[in-house]
């Protein structure tokens, strides 16, 4: 009775005499069996996460798969196993775009918060960075970021300019943000302000005062309080559209945003120099 069981061979091999790693399947051997399977797409509104239940009480063995740009080691549209190790030019390294856990009941699979976004920056030069402010004589200067209310100057208004922005004209954009860094601030009341785009297919450099430029029609109120040394986002996806409808725009041009005192007093406002950056996400966030 012992002697009896069944065995599947790999294709082009004899399954009566060809060795056991030639075999898909032997009843002679312990098997890992498929309990669960399942897939869904990840999007970004949907918290970047596909989970897929399988209720068994203990934390199961899993193999994750997914489609990924692999047209430099692979044939494009082929699942692989993450996470992913290729060789590239004789270094080795780990994809962790994507990448799975489970507990007692689910199995779960994320990509980073980071995996999608395209990220466009300041440059880090003076001139991509102006402030102004409107009483005491007026003033400003293009080295730093203003925005809120001094007691003594009055409003502060500021502005950024992003270098070298490569959407094409009218890119079907999912989500833009502006984020800045508060390298430092006065006050500790919220801070309102308002956002706008500079309607100008390439705007030029903040040497001179930019605040006379056109605006997007688009604009967005805030009101905030973030600490220094913290992220301030700002959702400017309409904005950004509106700037890459205009005829004039091509990838690779510059963008910039006004950022307007809305309603603060006293001794409040953020300050920023040379450490924001912008993001702008693909089309669409998905893994299948």
């Amino acid at each position: 009775m012992g002697n009896y069981g069944m065995k599947i061979s790999q294709p082009g091999y004899d399954v009566k005499t060809c060795s056991p790693d030639k075999l898909v399947f032997s009843s002679k051997y312990k098997t890992l069996r498929v309990h669960t399977q399942g897939s869904g797409q990840i999007t970004h509104s949907g918290g970047r996460t596909v989970t897929i239940p399988h209720n068994l009480g203990y934390v199961p063995y899993f193999l994750v798969h997914a489609i990924g740009d692999v047209s430099y080691w692979g044939t494009p549209g082929d699942y692989f196993i993450y996470p992913i190790i290729p060789i590239i030019t004789g270094a080795c390294y780990i994809n962790r775009d994507l990448y799975a856990y489970a507990d007692d009941t689910n199995l779960y699979i994320k990509i980073n918060d980071d995996f999608g976004w395209t990220h466009f920056d300041t440059g880090n030069e003076a001139n991509n960075y102006r402030y102004k402010y409107h009483d005491a004589g007026g003033g400003g200067g293009n080295d730093k970021f203003w925005v809120g209310h001094d007691p003594t100057l009055g409003n502060e208004d500021g502005a950024f300019r992003f270098n070298n922005v490569t959407l094409n004209q009218n890119e079907n954009i999912y989500k833009a943000e502006l984020n800045f860094y508060v390298a430092g601030r006065d006050g500790s009341d919220n801070i309102g302000f308002t956002v706008k785009g500079i309607d100008e297919d390439n705007t030029g450099d903040f040497g001179s005062d930019p605040f006379g430029r056109p605006a997007t029609t688009w604009s967005q109120n805030t009101n905030s309080n973030t600490s220094q040394g913290g992220v301030n986002p700002n959702d400017v996806t309409d904005g950004v559209k509106e700037i890459i409808s205009r005829g004039g725009w091509s990838s690779g041009n510059h963008m910039g945003f006004f950022f307007l005192n809305w309603g603060t007093t006293g001794d409040n406002a953020y300050f920023d120099a040379n450490t924001s950056w912008f993001y702008c996400s693909a089309t669409t966030l998905a893994f299948l």
